[in-house]
């Protein structure tokens, strides 16, 4: 196991981080209660729970855009665009948490629309970034990726609670 320090651990795999380890082995041994305990809410059957599984990438994808948002800012393009990707990148997790607490099925669908449309607008950013060659490197094409597989997680999960499914025809592929 490498050592990190958890927020800023680039790993795609949480589950070989140290500082995540750590805590699990405080949160068995009953020394501290954690109020993330994403790591226990699994399904023997299943592996991971799913209804944590997304809460769990987008608050780690938040870790990595507040991480990544201050390399980025070297120039006026770059502090722009990089102030743009922390809003959008981060509203993610906050309104997949805020639709947890959804007062009604509705309210659910409303707050994971709303940070499906975060996840599309932080994903346009990141393409920018890119195309534009304001940064250019392999953690910026997992950024990217784990951005764009949030989003079809979003996605997924707004038309299957709103009972509409779009039509494979219709969907588009990013670039």
């Amino acid at each position: 196991m490498q050592n990190c320090t958890g927020s800023s651990c680039w790993r795609r795999s949480w589950s070989n981080c140290e500082t995540v380890q750590n805590e699990k082995l405080k949160v068995k041994n009953g020394e501290k209660r954690s109020t993330i305990t994403w790591w226990d809410q699994t399904d023997p059957k299943k592996g991971w729970d799913m209804q944590r599984d997304i809460v769990a990438r987008t608050f780690r994808f938040a870790l990595w855009i507040v991480a990544f948002v201050p390399r980025l800012r070297s120039t006026d393009e770059g502090r722009i665009i990089g102030n743009q990707i922390l809003r959008s990148g981060t509203s993610i997790g906050a309104n997949v948490e805020e639709a947890e607490a959804g007062s009604s099925r509705a309210d659910f669908i409303h707050k994971m629309n709303l940070a499906l449309r975060e996840a599309r607008e932080t994903h346009y950013w990141l393409r920018l970034v890119r195309r534009s060659n304001l940064r250019n490197d392999s953690s910026l094409d997992e950024i990217v990726r784990e951005c764009d597989e949030i989003k079809r997680i979003l996605g997924a999960i707004v038309s299957t609670s709103s009972g509409k499914r779009k039509p494979e025809a219709l969907k588009t592929n990013s670039f």
